[in-house]
């Protein structure tokens, strides 16, 4: 076999090789977001995208989440001191810096699974008299 021939099946390997290589898209991992009722009497709310990190993930709603004598406040995480990027115009930052975050506001996915706690403020109601 002639050494031009040698050369010329290993650069057809090499260019091969360097393109099978190069087609093969890389192993991204995507995370899910989970809503938990944290005490409802009925409902779930569901995300069924998975999200890559970094991505946009926007904030789901109430749903048909109920809990008998309680009003749905909004969603935190677990961890109050998780500081994701979220849309400032529809979350809230209590004194002790947790975050509750609202329908329609945003968080940057981070490289891992996030759950999203329902919160309850118990319904109250006032009567009013007239004149007596």
């Amino acid at each position: 076999m002639s050494k031009s021939k040698i050369v010329i099946g290993f650069l057809f390997f090499l260019i091969f090789f360097v393109f099978l290589i190069g087609c093969q898209s890389p192993n991204l991992t995507a995370y899910e977001v989970t809503y938990n009722g944290n005490g409802s009497t009925s409902g779930k709310v569901y995300d069924s995208a998975r999200y890559l990190p970094g991505n946009a993930v926007p904030v789901l709603g109430q749903g048909n989440l109920k809990k008998t004598g309680y009003v749905f406040a909004g969603w935190r995480t677990q961890d109050s001191q998780n500081r994701m990027i979220f849309d400032r115009a529809i979350t809230k930052i209590d004194e002790d810096g947790t975050i509750t975050y609202f329908e329609g506001s945003t968080f940057n996915m981070p490289p891992n699974d996030v759950t999203f706690y329902a919160q309850w403020q118990k319904e109250s109601y006032s009567i009013t008299y007239g004149n007596l």
